[in-house]
C-alpha cells in the first residue's frame, strides 16, 4: 500500500469513527432525557392520574356490560319475594274501600310517594286474623282521642264490652313487623306520628309502639285491582318485573284504568257469582308494566314504575 493510498483510508474511517461517537452520545442523552421527564411525573404524580384514568374508564365498561345484561331469573326464593312486593304496592291507597291501587295509575318513583301512602300499604297487606291485635281500653281511648278528640261523646261511653265487639275492626299492629317489612320494600323506616290514615283512621301509638286502625268510616265499596306478573328480570344491579293489570270496575267486568279494554268474567255457580283470574290465558288484553327494584343485599327496594307502550 503506498503512501497516497493510505492516507486515503486514514481520512474515510476517522470521520466514522466520530459520527458513530455522536450518535452514541445523542442517543444516552435522549435516554437520561426520557428517564428524567419519566420521574418528574411519577414525582408529580401524574402517572399515577393517568393510571387511574384508566382504571375507572375499565371500570365503567366493566360496569356497563353488567348492568346491561339482562338474565332471567328462576330462583323461585325471589320470585316469591317480588310477587310479595309487587303485592303490597298495588295495596298503595289511602283507603282500605277504594282497593283501586294509586301506584299503576300513573308512572310512579319511589322518592315521588308520601310516606302515609307506602305504610299504609304495608299495613293493608299485613291485615289479617294473624296480625292483629286486640286492643286495651288504654290503647283504644288513647289513640281514639288522637283522631276524634277527648270531647268525643263515644270516647266518653268506650267499654271493654264495645272493645270486644269490635275486635275485628279496631286493631293494632306491631311497629316493628311494620317497619320491617316497610323497610324491606322501601329502603328506610318510617317517620310517621300521628294520625296517618283516612279509612280506617290510622294513627302510630307511641306508648304502646303499634299502628292502630278505627273502621270509622263509611260502607261504600271500591275498585279491586288484580295483578298478574308476567316475567322476571335482573342485571348487576336491578330487578325488574313485568305485570299486568285488571281492575274491576263493577260486578264481573274488569278493565285497564284507561278502560280501553273490557273483559266478563264467568258465572261460577247458581248464585250469579263471578269468577275472574288475570293470568297467563289473558293477560295480554290488559295495560302492562315495568316495574323497578334495586339490590340491597337479600332486600329488592322499589325503585319506579313506568306503562309499557
Amino acid at each position: 500500500m503506498d503512501e497516497n493510498s493510505s492516507m486515503d483510508f486514514y481520512e474515510k474511517q476517522v470521520p466514522k469513527q466520530k459520527k458513530g461517537g455522536s450518535t452514541f452520545i445523542i442517543i444516552l442523552l435522549l435516554l437520561i432525557i426520557i428517564g428524567m421527564g419519566g420521574y418528574i411525573a411519577y414525582d408529580k404524580g401524574y402517572l399515577d392520574n393517568i393510571i387511574k384514568k384508566e382504571t375507572k374508564t375499565e371500570q365503567k365498561e366493566e360496569s356497563k356490560d353488567i348492568t346491561t345484561e339482562l338474565k332471567e331469573i328462576t330462583d323461585q326464593n325471589v320470585i316469591k319475594t317480588l310477587d310479595r312486593n309487587v303485592d303490597i304496592l298495588n295495596q298503595t291507597t289511602l283507603e282500605v274501600g277504594i282497593e283501586k291501587s294509586k301506584i299503576f295509575e300513573k308512572n310512579q318513583k319511589n322518592k315521588d310517594l308520601a310516606d302515609a301512602v307506602k305504610i299504609n300499604s304495608v299495613i293493608n297487606y299485613l291485615v289479617s286474623d294473624e296480625t292483629k291485635g286486640a286492643l286495651t281500653v288504654e290503647e283504644f281511648k288513647r289513640s281514639f282521642a288522637v283522631i276524634f278528640g277527648n270531647d268525643s261523646e263515644e270516647l266518653k261511653t268506650v267499654t271493654q264490652e264495645f272493645l270486644d265487639e269490635e275486635t275485628d275492626e279496631n286493631y293494632g299492629i306491631s311497629a316493628l313487623e311494620v317497619n320491617k317489612l316497610f323497610k324491606s320494600l322501601y329502603g328506610y323506616e318510617p317517620t310517621i306520628n300521628g294520625k296517618f290514615g283516612t279509612c280506617p283512621e290510622r294513627i302510630y301509638d307511641n306508648i304502646s309502639k303499634k299502628y292502630i286502625s278505627f273502621a270509622r268510616c263509611g260502607g261504600t265499596g271500591g275498585d279491586e285491582t288484580l295483578v298478574y306478573n308476567y316475567k322476571y328480570e335482573e342485571d348487576g344491579k336491578n330487578v325488574y318485573v313485568y305485570t299486568a293489570l285488571a281492575v274491576n270496575t263493577e260486578k264481573g267486568l274488569f278493565t285497564d284504568y284507561d278502560c280501553k279494554v273490557q273483559y266478563n268474567g264467568k258465572i261460577t255457580d247458581e248464585n250469579d257469582t263471578f269468577n275472574f283470574e288475570l293470568d297467563k290465558s289473558n293477560y295480554e288484553q290488559f295495560s302492562k308494566y315495568k316495574i323497578t327494584f334495586n339490590k340491597s343485599g337479600s332486600d329488592y327496594v322499589f325503585d319506579s314504575i313506568e306503562l309499557l307502550k
